[in-house]
């Protein structure tokens, strides 16, 4: 399952346009670790899994292997050819004007911010959406 998972991964990444360093942070692993499940030689555990599954945004299943060893997710699932959008993975991206298509990408500590969102509870997750609020109700963002 190794080489096949490590493809996933390394897709799903790109497509979300992440850096190995950003998983590999949001997972407290180095690097070089995060490197290694792309290339197949180490798997991850069921926790960091669970964890890139959603900071990913798809079901932890689809990461899991099948009766054959292999994730069900598949590389062919992602993309059609090297750098296409994944077809079943949102990426992470904000309007600037709901009124106009312009869309731009997060930048890298929004991206952080995101993923690390992701892989909080439900509970914690209305505790920041309420944080930010009081935040911005204080400063007069509105």
């Amino acid at each position: 399952m190794s080489k096949e998972l490590g493809l996933v991964l390394k897709a799903l990444r790109r497509n979300c346009e992440l850096t190995q360093k950003q998983i590999a942070s949001v997972l407290n692993i180095d690097r070089s670790t995060y490197a290694y499940y792309e290339r197949g030689t180490t798997e991850p555990d069921l926790k960091s899994i669970l964890k890139i599954a959603k900071m990913m945004n798809v079901d932890v299943e689809s990461l899991l292997p099948d009766g054959e060893g292999k994730p069900l997710l598949q590389v062919s699932d992602i993309t059609k050819e090297e750098g296409a959008v994944i077809k079943n993975v949102k990426r992470p991206r904000l309007t600037t004007d709901m009124k106009e298509p312009k869309i731009y990408a997060l930048s890298e500590d929004e991206q952080d911010l995101v993923i690390r969102y992701r892989i909080l509870n439900a509970g914690n997750q209305l505790k920041v959406s309420d944080y930010i609020d009081e935040l911005v109700q204080k400063n007069n963002i509105r």
